[in-house]
C-alpha cells in the first residue's frame, strides 16, 4: 500500500493524502480491493493521470 501511494504521489503531482484518497476511490469506484489495486500501480498495470487544471470549475 505505501509502495503504491508513493508511485501514486510522483504520478499526480500530489500529497501523499491525496494519492492515498485517488488509490481508496478507485478501488472502492471499481468494487475491488484496495490491495488489489495497489498490486495493480506497483507492477505498474495501472496508471493515474493527474486532474486537469481547473477540474473543479464547471466550464463556465
Amino acid at each position: 500500500m505505501y509502495q503504491a501511494t508513493g508511485m501514486l504521489l510522483v504520478q499526480l503531482g500530489s500529497s501523499a493524502e491525496e494519492a492515498f484518497a485517488r488509490l481508496r476511490a478507485y478501488a472502492y469506484a471499481h468494487d475491488r480491493r484496495l490491495g488489489d489495486v495497489a498490486r495493480d500501480v506497483v507492477e505498474r498495470r495501472l496508471r493515474f493521470q493527474p486532474d486537469p487544471p481547473g477540474g473543479d470549475d464547471d466550464g463556465q
